[in-house]
């Protein structure tokens, strides 16, 4: 029995041949059924794993899914001495497809007061680690320093400032998971910390100005 097809050319010399393996998994018999019609440019040809062909466009790099939150509103929370507390900023996002990463962008207006030196971290709920942060929210790297994904020394009462990132992640799930990151705020004392308003806001006034924080989850093809 012959492994392989031979097609000669229909002028000329020369032939193209298709060869079978030396064996497959298992000795099964395996069927590939060609699509009905030919492809686009530059698109490839796959299969659904049950031995059905078709042409698809190249995979690799795209944006599967997108995912956005914006928060209005004014919130605040209390920091006690080098611990960890929840902003509103949390995002889920239930990947599409296999062994995708995942893109994240954030941005967060916040005011304290006392001068507080104070950052913010990037976690992942499932499996494991997100960015600048491990599951019990501490990841010291120089002495007793934290990493953090945005740090400040100079936001105050009256001074606001802007803590943003972006981190491509590779997280480790199951088709159907949902994944979610949550923006956690640090503080090195006690402090109140207000999210999109100055501390010493008055809110009568046209003088004074709120803001909008964002968190945008994207879902990249592997």
């Amino acid at each position: 029995m012959t492994a392989k097809i031979k097609l000669n050319t229909t002028s000329g010399g020369g032939s193209v041949s298709i060869q079978a393996p030396t064996s497959t998994t298992n000795n099964a018999a395996i069927e590939l059924k060609l699509p009905v019609a030919d492809g686009s440019a530059d698109t490839f040809l796959k299969t659904d794993g049950s031995g059905n062909l078709a042409f698809a466009a190249a995979g690799g790099g795209k944006i599967l899914k997108v995912e956005n939150f914006v928060y209005k509103n004014n919130a605040s929370t209390t920091s006690s001495n080098n611990s960890y507390v929840a902003t509103p900023l949390t995002l889920s996002i239930t990947p599409t497809a296999a062994n995708s990463k995942i893109y994240i962008n954030y941005n967060i207006i916040v005011s304290v007061n006392n001068n507080v030196r104070n950052g913010h971290i990037i976690y992942r709920d499932i499996n494991g680690d997100g960015f600048g942060a491990h599951t019990d929210f501490r990841h010291v790297v120089n002495g007793s320093n934290q990493r953090l994904s945005g740090i400040s020394n100079g936001g105050n009462e009256y001074t606001p400032y802007h803590c943003s990132n972006s981190f491509l992640d590779s997280p480790s799930y199951s088709l159907g998971n949902a994944i979610s990151y949550k923006i956690y705020n640090w503080a090195e004392s006690n402090s109140t910390i207000w999210i999109n308003r100055i501390y010493n806001n008055d809110s009568s006034s046209v003088s004074y100005g709120v803001g909008v924080s964002t968190m945008t989850l994207m879902e990249v093809a592997a």
